[in-house]
């Protein structure tokens, strides 16, 4: 029995769920923390990078974006280095800085 697919039309929804997201308090876009990267040397072990950027502890995370829509992401560093957050949460390289702030 021969198998029929039906085209529908896709329907985009990002207007209407960033008004779902506002009317909930949920912000849309994280806060610019800063333009610039945190450089910092970390020694082996897990880290919480702040997505939100509402964190008074730039980069990690405090708990600011609770009913923000963001998380924090986990970072884990297997040997001391030296490493490049982004802080102005754009980068697509996150956590890490890939210089999007400089379009920012």
């Amino acid at each position: 029995m021969p198998v029929t697919f039906i085209r529908t039309r896709r329907t985009d929804y990002t207007g209407q769920l960033r008004k779902i997201r506002q009317t909930m308090g949920m912000d849309d876009q994280p806060t610019i923390a800063d333009k610039k990267p945190a450089v910092m040397k970390l020694e082996p072990g897990d880290y919480w990078w702040c997505a939100c950027g509402k964190s008074v502890n730039q980069p990690f995370c405090d708990g600011s974006h609770k009913g923000t829509g963001f998380g924090p992401q986990k970072v884990t560093i297997d040997e001391e280095k030296t490493v490049a957050f982004c802080n102005c949460k754009h980068s697509a390289n996150q956590p890490f800085c890939d210089g999007t702030h400089a379009k920012l």
